[in-house]
């Protein structure tokens, strides 16, 4: 190559923040970072103060998200769409010279004569409105009456799109037969844990100890799992609950609480990998999940991932082989999954093992940066660029 690569990252808000889609543009940024080929940063979210006149923001949620939430019905209009991308191509006039516009989410369109363009998401709007399980998602609120619009909208941008990546295969055949996308533009690229991969996993245990990980007690499945762990209880009674993310109204002496913790703290870092450690069997029952990070590093840990099968788990959970998927949504295949698990260490532990090499050797966020900028070189080649 005659020159390094130049990549733009660009999200829905700070692209360096944890808060931005999940993390995952801050942990993918960061990985093609040390690959040298982020030369910028640009912010999708260009609000201004006269879109306030024009309901731009939903004053609705600031006690459920503390602070003003942009709203989902403002975000998904064509002429916002519009806005949007006027907006941040003024931003984009302001940089370097660079070759390529990465998006993490759908937001804006990049015009072709201005670079190279390639979006990461996770699902699609069809899939948030179809799924009667996916209305806290952004999309999932529309009303009807905008369905439509929100669907060409995001087409649109996905047509705009030199290559397409997610990570998992549900969100790209959605893509291909919801969208009509040529399926040779989607790429399946997962997605990385966002603790040390460095991690050995852990020695057997006979603790029975099952580990929750979730900010929405309700929508993660835990009245589900709750119930399921009474029916644990009564074969095991020295099985425990641990709960991380959240903190619901529960008292129980095998259940300890430890509420939401910030992996940026050290101390409650530590708490999380302990608890990883210390665990037999993750089990987060979601009703929807796009993939599902937490799956990811219980494998790293050597923990076994109890979930129900649909969406993006299949992807990330090798089921029998890493982890169990549930067709069965109930709390009695759920309590018939740990008590198996329970009762076999060797298979538990197998398990575990497998599930570390599956992770270590495929889903890290640097193993995510090499697929998404190989598709990259590979599309600035064939468009004959010098790189």
């Amino acid at each position: 190559m005659d020159r390094q690569i130049r990549i733009i990252g660009a999200a829905f808000g700070n692209p360096q923040s944890e808060t931005a889609f999940s993390g995952v543009s801050k942990h993918l940024f960061g990985a093609l970072q040390k690959r040298n080929v982020i030369s910028g940063y640009v912010s999708t979210r260009q609000l201004r103060p006269w879109d306030l006149l024009n309901n731009a923001i939903d004053f609705s949620r600031i006690f459920e998200c503390r602070k003003p939430w942009v709203s989902t019905s403002w975000l998904w209009q064509k002429s916002t769409v519009e806005k949007l991308t006027a907006r941040v191509t003024r931003k984009l006039d302001a940089l370097e010279p660079f070759d390529a516009v990465l998006q993490v989410g759908t937001h804006v369109i990049i015009e072709p004569n201005r670079a190279k363009h390639f979006c990461f998401t996770d699902m699609t709007v069809v899939q948030a409105i179809e799924s009667p399980n996916a209305k806290d998602f952004s999309a999932g609120k529309l009303p009807k009456s905008q369905h439509s619009e929100a669907i060409e909208v995001q087409r649109a941008i996905f047509q705009s799109c030199n290559a397409i990546f997610v990570n998992s295969n549900w969100a790209k055949n959605s893509i291909v037969n919801d969208y009509h996308i040529d399926s040779a533009k989607i790429y399946v690229v997962g997605a990385g844990v966002s603790l040390p991969p460095n991690i050995v996993p852990k020695k057997e245990t006979q603790s029975r100890n099952i580990l929750f990980i979730g900010r929405d007690w309700n929508h993660k499945g835990g009245p589900i799992l709750l119930e399921a762990f009474s029916s644990v209880r009564r074969k095991f009674k020295d099985a425990t609950l641990t709960i991380i993310g959240c903190r619901p109204s529960i008292r129980d002496k095998n259940i300890k609480i430890l509420g939401r913790l910030n992996k940026k703290i050290e101390s409650e870092r530590q708490l999380i990998e302990n608890a990883l450690s210390n665990a037999q069997v993750l089990c987060v029952p979601s009703k929807f999940e796009a993939y599902g990070i937490c799956f990811l590093e219980a494998q790293l840990y050597g923990v076994p991932p109890i979930t129900f099968a649909g969406e993006g788990r299949d992807d990330a959970i090798k089921d029998g082989l890493t982890g169990i998927l549930l067709r069965d949504r109930t709390p009695e295949a759920l309590s018939e999954a740990i008590i198996e698990l329970f009762c076999d260490p060797q298979k538990t532990k197998k398990m575990g093992q497998a599930g570390h090499e599956f992770v270590t050797k495929n889903l890290t966020w640097d193993h995510v940066a090499d697929r998404v900028l190989t598709v990259i070189e590979k599309q600035l080649i064939v468009a004959g660029a010098s790189i």
